[in-house]
């Protein structure tokens, strides 16, 4: 398939296997910018092609990451597999049921997920699916997973979600991001923060983006 395809060529310039660019290096830009190291990791975003996930999606993409997609949108989908070397796993049916087809790809190609990002709607699906992946195929990481859920509005209870979680090394933080063009790239960034290895002792937080009343 066309995303397969351009995920194994963005596998190739990550590792500095082609003569184009230079290999993944940390996240940051130089002078008077603060600089991380950012690890490969691998990226499931569901429901990726809505505004503000395709920001995080290519934002995880410029940082190394290997980066998936659960979507409906299948033209905006398709577009961002074959331009952004980003994998497209189409809705099947409806997304509840496709989230697990989601993990068993990504299990089957990548071995594991480190990081998932969804809307609220989907986050105690996600939480489902990947902890029975997780009790399945305990490969032990020192990396601590994420669940980082994307929303315009406080929803689900961090703390539920977490205890669920107990005990597979995940942690859970949710971006709240209002639907306005100018926050999705903080978002993006907020994303990738939470993502970072230095920050694995935050968990249950709430990134506000929204303007104060």
């Amino acid at each position: 398939m066309a995303d397969n395809y351009i995920e194994r060529k963005m596998e190739d310039l990550r590792a500095g296997k082609l003569n184009v660019g230079s290999a993944a290096r940390p996240f940051g830009k130089g002078k008077n910018y603060v600089s991380f190291p950012m690890p490969q990791r691998r990226v499931l975003i569901i429901e990726g092609s809505s505004q503000p996930a395709r920001t995080i999606a290519g934002y995880f993409v410029k940082a190394g990451c290997k980066v998936a997609i659960l979507d409906q949108d299948s033209e905006t989908g398709t577009f961002m597999a074959k331009n952004e070397g980003i994998r497209l796993i189409p809705v099947s049916a409806d997304i509840h049921s496709s989230i697990i087809i989601s993990f068993e790809n990504l299990y089957a190609a990548w071995q594991g997920v480190d990081i998932v990002v969804s809307s609220s709607e989907y986050a105690h699906r996600c939480a489902e699916i990947w902890r029975k992946f997780k009790e399945k195929s305990p490969i032990l990481s020192d990396f601590r997973g994420r669940l980082i859920i994307l929303s315009n509005i406080i929803k689900p209870s961090l703390s539920d979600l977490s205890g669920y979680l107990k005990g597979l090394n995940i942690s859970v933080n949710q971006i709240l991001c209002p639907l306005k063009e100018f926050s999705y790239k903080v978002a993006a960034d907020a994303a990738i923060f939470l993502s970072l290895p230095e920050t694995h002792l935050i968990n249950n937080s709430v990134i506000n983006l929204t303007e104060p009343e």
